[in-house]
């Protein structure tokens, strides 16, 4: 239902930015909710100086530190996938910044 959620706001050209487990909702049904679009970032994020300061640590896209803090769609799913990552392995994803410092440096991904 999620990917729902994501395909209907994407198409109305709304990004989430912040996808991780604290912006999920489960409800009593069992069925997950989406919390805290954060689009209205779009709108404020040039009076923010670093918006990749932002980021919930593990759930950011590389991209999001690369391009001046921009999210779009992938970001989204990329942030969903670190979150599944996490329902199945019980540990925060590593950070994308971390991921590209050791790709820069020749290291494993």
């Amino acid at each position: 239902s999620l990917l729902g959620t994501l395909e209907n706001f994407h198409e109305a050209g709304i990004v989430h930015g912040d996808i991780h487990p604290g912006n999920i909702q489960i409800q009593k049904s069992g069925k997950p909710v989406l919390l805290n679009f954060a689009s209205a970032r779009q709108k404020f994020s040039r009076l923010i100086n670093d918006p990749a300061s932002e980021l919930r640590s593990g759930y950011g896209a590389p991209e999001q530190y690369l391009d001046e803090g921009s999210s779009e769609p992938p970001s989204d799913l990329y942030a969903l996938g670190a979150v599944l990552y996490r329902c199945i392995t019980g540990v925060d994803p590593e950070d994308a910044r971390n991921r590209l410092l050791n790709l820069s440096e020749g290291k494993a991904d």
